[in-house]
């Protein structure tokens, strides 16, 4: 074999060894006696608002952890108004979760509804690593049994349940925009 061929060969080992080790860290730790330096170490995720336990290794993280509420809002409602919604994105960064349950600081019942409030639902499905949009005409929170009035400018903090039995509080503005 000569020298050229020799090198190309070599080269190509290389390769592989190195793709090998590349394929085997993206799917899950080597085998070592030693812990990582500092610097190797994943970077923790920021602190949301959740009750919940970290989970042990080999446990699916809480749905509280791996579910982000954004774009949060609720209707105003006037002095002896019995009702509002309440609407947001949820975003899932992880496997499939459902919302069973709601509850809400300033209503005795938090619903889960459909169709402007006519058909109300058992649970609602955060496809794994998607997002669902609780909307006007949507899916949304029905609020009744209000305290009092709710004006633009006031917060209602919600708590959502998850089918892990995990919890994620969310503060939530009172808004007139969109109405």
């Amino acid at each position: 074999m000569g020298r050229p061929v020799a090198l190309a060969l070599a080269a190509l080992v290389v390769t592989i060894a190195v793709a090998l080790i590349v394929i085997q860290q993206g799917t899950g730790p080597m085998p070592t006696d030693r812990e990582p330096p500092a610097s190797d170490k994943p970077a923790e995720a920021p602190d949301r608002e959740a009750t919940g336990t970290i989970p042990s290794p080999g446990q699916r993280p809480a749905a509280s952890a791996l579910v982000s509420v954004s774009d949060a809002f609720a209707y105003p409602a006037s002095a002896g108004a019995a009702s509002s919604a309440a609407f947001f994105t949820m975003a899932n960064e992880g496997p499939a979760q459902e919302l069973v349950a709601v509850t809400a600081s300033r209503a005795r019942a938090a619903e889960l509804k459909q169709d402007g409030g006519r058909q109300a639902l058992q649970t609602i499905a955060i496809p794994a690593f998607g997002r669902v949009v609780l909307k006007p005409g949507g899916p949304h929170v029905a609020l009744s049994g209000l305290d009092g009035p709710l004006v633009a400018g006031d917060d209602i903090s919600l708590v959502l349940e998850f089918g892990d039995g995990s919890r994620l509080e969310v503060t939530v503005p009172v808004s007139d925009a969109g109405l």
